[in-house]
């Protein structure tokens, strides 16, 4: 049986709750479904910025398995590994990655040759976008042989079993990552739709701390601000499955990967449309799918909501259409298979 370490930020706290409260397996990429064909072992970085944490977590890439996946790839926890197979040591360790980037040379001399050396010691680098799958080829930061598209989605028996989707009369938007609030409450302003926000109040870089001057500017407009947890994960999963539509707004200029993907995937499980700004790096077409409506400008947001409002069995059929593309590519099952199959063919 094949020994395999899967290491990342927070992952044995993420197991832990996994069996302990229960989560979609999504966030693992359904890697917990093949325990009983392989022997997975989940360690979690050190987070704290000293050198003996980054010391640390170089050493713990070290340990004794046929196999390394990191389903967020680090840089700086592969340097010394990829050092030690350059010199022709640990050439049987397989390191899988998943990148939900384009890759980067690196800033700086020293930081170009180490990205490089990481980069040329890695054995299978999959992506959520063909884009920047295409992007990282061309860039000759990975060689096409090694690089793959995957398609990643929800946990189907995971959403089924928990939430029982009705069709409500609000829009909703549960997203953290560069959205474009303040384009989204000029639309719904324009509007006589309800809508529910919710969101931290800072996410990595996005500070979101204006939105609470705006929580009370009007009754169909409410404004709620959320930890990262996973009850409120399960909260808002249930408010989305009560939903009418996802909205999904971003900010321009940050769109350089597959920004609102989760939302996308859940709105699809979940047999929801969707209403998404325009992100050529999402796997997923939502116009072309019929799933739902791209919109750009101020105009193109306002015009959409009211479609949604207005065509009421389109609709239905967007979040029946929605559906069954889930079912058939973008579900964690699609995952694993091809996971299984990197897995198997080390």
């Amino acid at each position: 049986m094949k020994k395999i370490t899967s290491i990342g930020y927070g992952y044995s706290q993420l197991r832990q709750m996994l069996d302990e409260e229960g989560l979609s397996k999504r966030v693992f990429y359904g890697l917990t479904e093949l325990e009983k064909k392989y022997e997975i072992e989940y360690l979690s970085f050190d987070g704290k910025k000293s050198i003996w944490s980054l010391f640390r977590n170089n050493l713990m890439i070290l340990n004794s398995s046929d196999i390394i996946i990191m389903l967020y790839l680090y840089i700086s926890p592969l340097v010394l590994l990829s050092f030690l197979k350059l010199l022709g040591f640990y050439k049987a360790r397989k390191v899988v990655v998943i990148s939900h980037e384009e890759l980067h040379r690196g800033n700086g001399v020293i930081s170009r040759i180490i990205h490089k050396m990481v980069f040329n010691q890695l054995d299978v680098v999959l992506f959520h976008s063909k884009l920047n799958l295409n992007d990282s080829v061309f860039s000759k930061l990975i060689l096409r042989e090694k690089a793959y598209f995957f398609y990643w989605g929800e946990d189907l028996s995971y959403i089924d079993k928990n939430y029982a989707p009705v069709n409500g009369n609000f829009f909703i938007s549960t997203g953290r990552e560069y959205r474009d609030f303040n384009m989204l409450l000029d639309a719904f302003s324009n509007t006589d739709a309800s809508l529910e926000l919710y969101t931290n109040r800072i996410s990595y870089d996005n500070n979101y701390e204006y939105l609470k001057e705006k929580q009370n500017e009007s009754d169909l407009i409410k404004i709620e601000y959320v930890n990262n947890t996973n009850s409120t994960a399960k909260k808002l999963a249930k408010r989305v499955s009560e939903s009418r539509c996802v909205v999904i707004p971003l900010i321009k200029n940050h769109i350089t990967y597959c920004i609102g993907l989760t939302s996308v995937v859940e709105a699809m499980a979940l047999g929801k449309p969707i209403i998404t700004s325009p992100n050529p790096y999402l796997p997923i077409d939502v116009e072309k799918e019929q799933i739902g409506l791209v919109a750009d400008s101020l105009i193109d947001w306002i015009n959409a909501i009211k479609f949604i409002q207005t065509h009421k069995e389109e609709v239905e059929r967007m979040g029946k259409r929605a559906r069954l593309l889930a079912e058939e590519r973008y579900n964690i099952k699609s995952t694993i298979s091809l996971l299984d199959k990197i897995m198997s063919d080390f």
